[in-house]
């Protein structure tokens, strides 16, 4: 009897009332301070290793007790992957914006321009992904990446001729060029290697240096000794104006 009594008071005891989300604050002082978080996230990671970042110099660098962090984010990790949601978001919004090539070369330094940029002004954030052995990290960069990736091999395939488009040939070829684009990214503004630093000083010439890149590699004449029918898209590639 005893038992069948406990069982009803379970039954009817109030469910407890849900937690507030922390990542929704609803006055502006709660606003402000979570705004403050991010921005100090992001500062300090452009002289700070994911790893070597701690919540008290985030909350110290905003301004706001360590203990007040909590408020907002459950922890680093959740307010880096959001940090890197929104700028992939913007990157992908970008890109997508900026349309077909129209011409080769107006195509190439407008896709080109927006990887260097997003490396330049996210250095910080960039350099988290390779410091962190986490899937979820790679995944986020891994889908726009291969959204960058699309965009170029469908702008590449308007200057191949049709009688010999090759979607996947293409795909490879957008994967090759783009992965040159990625790594001079990584070495120019996260690993800030000198010798690139002092050739490429600003993004324009950056972006020129690399375009010039893939216009001699995608527009090489093609050799005796390679022009037996394999990758077509490669080597019928028209000629520019």
């Amino acid at each position: 009897m005893a038992e069948t009594k406990t069982r009803i008071a379970r039954k009817s005891a109030p469910a407890p009332a849900p937690k507030k989300d922390p990542a929704l604050p609803r006055t502006n002082k709660g606003r402000m301070r979570r705004l403050k978080l991010r921005e100090a996230a992001m500062d300090l990671l452009k002289s700070h290793s994911y790893h070597e970042l701690k919540l008290e110099q985030i909350a110290s660098a905003a301004e706001i007790p360590t203990s007040v962090f909590y408020h907002y984010f459950p922890n680093k990790r959740t307010l880096i992957l959001e940090l890197l949601d929104e700028v992939f978001a913007r990157f992908e919004k970008t890109v997508v914006q900026a349309g077909p090539f129209g011409s080769f070369e107006n195509g190439v330094i407008a896709h080109n321009r927006e990887m260097l940029k997003l490396y330049r002004d996210n250095a910080g954030l960039m350099r988290c992904l390779s410091e962190v052995d986490e899937p979820e990290f790679a995944q986020i960069w891994r889908r726009k990446l291969n959204m960058w990736h699309d965009r170029v091999g469908t702008g590449l395939a308007q200057f191949v001729d049709p009688e010999h488009r090759n979607e996947v040939e293409l795909a490879a070829l957008s994967l090759t060029v783009g992965g040159i684009t990625e790594m001079i990214a990584q070495e120019l503004y996260v690993v800030q290697n000198r010798t690139l630093r002092h050739l490429l000083p600003d993004l324009e010439t950056a972006t020129s240096y690399v375009a010039t890149i893939w216009v001699r590699l995608l527009f090489l004449k093609p050799h005796s000794k390679i022009t037996d029918g394999r990758f077509d898209s490669l080597l019928h590639l028209r000629d520019l104006d």
